[in-house]
Formats: C-alpha cells, structure tokens, sequence
C-alpha cells in the first residue's frame, strides 16, 4: 500500500508542474521603426548623436516620412511606415550599425527587416557576435517589378546567440550613388532558452526518489 501511495502522489505532482519557464521575447533593437526623432513631412538629416540606436560612418542618416516621394505608405505588416531610413546619404559604402546585449542566458534571435527600393540595386547586411561570429550575413537585390511599390519583408528565425555576448547588426546600400534604397522595421528578438522552474527540478528529484524506493522494494522482494 506504501509503494502504491508513493507512486500514486509523485504522478500526481509531476502531472501537475509545468517542465520549464519560457521567459517573453525581448526586443533588442533600439529605434528600429527610425520613429526617433520624429519630424512632420517630407525627409531630414541627423547626426548620429541625435538618434536612438543607430550610427552611421557617414555621421549622417537620413530619414523619409510614410509616402513621401511615393515611398509605401504602409509596411509589409500592412500598418502605416511613419519615418524610415534612406541606406545611403554621400556614397553605398556607408555603413549602419547598432550595437546590442544578450543580457540572459543561451538562446536564440529572430531577425527581421522591410526593404524598399528606391534607384540603388539592394542591401547588405550582417549579424554578428562577439562570441558566436557570424550569425547571419547576406543580401536582397533589387528584382525591376519586386520593391517598387512595397515593402519587401526579410527575415530569419532560430539564430542562436550566447549569454552576454555582444551583437553588431550592419546595413549599408548596394549601388545607388546618393539616393539609396531603405530600411524599416528593423527588429532582433531574442528568446531565451527554456530553463526548468525551482518546483519542476523539486518534483523530478521526488520522482527519481520514488523510483529508487520503487527499485529496493523489488529487489527486497525477489530476495
């Protein structure tokens, strides 16, 4: 009756627990929409000082307005664009980076972005860690019918990064001399990996009791 007991309550916990917790996605990527600063019509210029996230070799980034000089009024997700990001401002060599932390522990990104073309032939971009190297590194070019009139969205799931490591994203244009192609919604979610909760490892170390007690009891019984 003992023996039936036991096994009777470990089921009954183990059923009971949850395995593991799954923490929410976090978001890595500072300003990735370029919503910061905002102005009102038509496109600027910023210093890199002045903008949330982002840095540009040419110390100069230039953001556009929803449907300003026919850019798409809303992005791939079918919501209004607000203000994106022209790739180039003196020359396709520009390069654009931001600079992240994976502050918990192993896990994975998914990382996602919106194209535009405006006269340049595409965009490179890269993911990198400090640890981990390359994450992911590739292109889009311009196919003459594709990204005229949208946004084309591009994305990758399931990159795994490390526990504190540092990330450095990178865009620059393909051709395009000073009128360049653009970016919007830039995003690095990262998802931590699944680690057991206190209770769950507490019940599987009930269970493996339950086990051994289980084992001794046969064996008692054969001798």
């Amino acid at each position: 009756m003992k023996k039936s007991r036991l096994i009777a309550l470990v089921s009954l916990l183990m059923m009971g627990s949850s395995p593991s917790a799954v923490a929410a996605p976090v978001e890595l990527v500072i300003n990735g929409e370029f919503e910061s600063p905002h102005f009102d019509g038509g496109w600027t210029t910023y210093s890199n000082a002045l903008v949330p996230g982002w840095s540009s070799t040419a110390d100069i980034l230039e953001f556009w307005v929803q449907g300003y000089s026919s850019s798409p009024v809303n992005g791939s997700d079918g919501l209004p664009t607000g203000q994106h990001y022209e790739l180039t401002y003196y020359s396709p060599a520009e390069v654009t980076t931001q600079i992240m932390t994976v502050t918990g522990s192993n896990g994975t990104v998914d990382f996602s972005f919106d194209y535009w073309h405006r006269s340049g032939s595409g965009v490179q971009y890269s993911l990198t860690g400090s640890s981990s190297g390359t994450i992911v590194s590739g292109s889009y070019n311009y196919t003459p019918g594709v990204g005229d009139l949208n946004w084309v969205p591009i994305s990758y799931t399931n990159l795994p990064v490390k526990a504190g490591e540092t990330l450095t994203l990178s865009f620059n244009g393909i051709d395009g001399d000073t009128m360049g192609d653009h970016i919007d919604q830039v995003s690095v979610l990262y998802n931590a990996a699944a680690v057991p909760e206190p209770a769950s490892v507490v019940l599987m170390g009930l269970g493996g009791l339950g086990m051994g007690y289980i084992k001794r009891r046969k064996s008692s019984d054969v001798a």
